[in-house]
């Protein structure tokens, strides 16, 4: 079990409409995968460069990115759910249980302002974790209209994040997940927002694309 203070980092589904449209994902996008074969230890490490407690869990050479930029264009549900999978040996005791009760909800990072938030990979992904540990997932920050595009300059130069109009948790306990690292810069203004309201923030990424 990975505790909470060693990943201090910096479900009201209401306010997300439920997917209106269906996707068809073509049968070899099916059968591949994003991390090769004999590449699929988990790996959770400190992101460099970044702030204390900002974590990822794996590196850049374990995975294929073309397939994962792919994902986040058409946010293939079976690629996601191998994705939530990830996150679930950091979330259980010892004995297997998924803990239920230790946070009190999960959020994640914003969309940039070319992403369309109710077609947004990240909240798939964090629906996901979701649906499989019981611990709500809730929206807290508002599409970032300064920040077009992902990236590491683009994460560096952008604004502090601003929360929903419908987020008001204070002084809980919320994990924090996003899909990819570059600078940090998202994960930390995201993490000062939230502990801001006296929450205590742990945080999980997928992937480190910082080098």
């Amino acid at each position: 079990m990975i505790a909470p203070n060693m990943l201090s980092l910096a479900g009201d589904m209401a306010h997300v409409p439920i997917r209106s449209m269906i996707h068809v994902f073509p049968a070899q996008a099916q059968r591949q995968c994003l991390i090769p074969e004999g590449m699929e230890k988990i790996i959770l490490r400190h992101h460099k460069g970044a702030f204390m407690g900002c974590f990822s869990l794996r590196l850049k050479r374990n995975i294929n990115w073309d397939l994962f930029k792919q994902w986040k264009t058409n946010r293939n549900p079976l690629v996601t759910d191998r994705m939530a999978r990830d996150f679930l040996p950091f979330l259980q005791t010892t004995g297997g249980q998924v803990i239920r009760n230790h946070y009190d909800c999960i959020t994640a990072a914003p969309p940039s302002g070319r992403r369309c938030p109710l077609r947004y990979c990240v909240y798939d992904l964090a629906r996901s974790i979701s649906g499989m540990t019981g611990i709500p997932f809730i929206p807290a920050f508002a599409q970032k209209t300064d920040k077009m595009n992902h990236g590491r300059f683009a994460s560096m130069e952008q604004s502090k994040p601003q929360p929903l109009k419908s987020w008001d948790v204070r002084n809980q306990s919320i994990l924090f997940v996003d899909d990819c690292i570059t600078s940090g810069t998202t994960a930390r203004l995201c993490y000062e927002s939230l502990v801001a309201s006296g929450n205590h923030v742990d945080g999980l990424i997928w992937v480190s694309a910082g080098g």
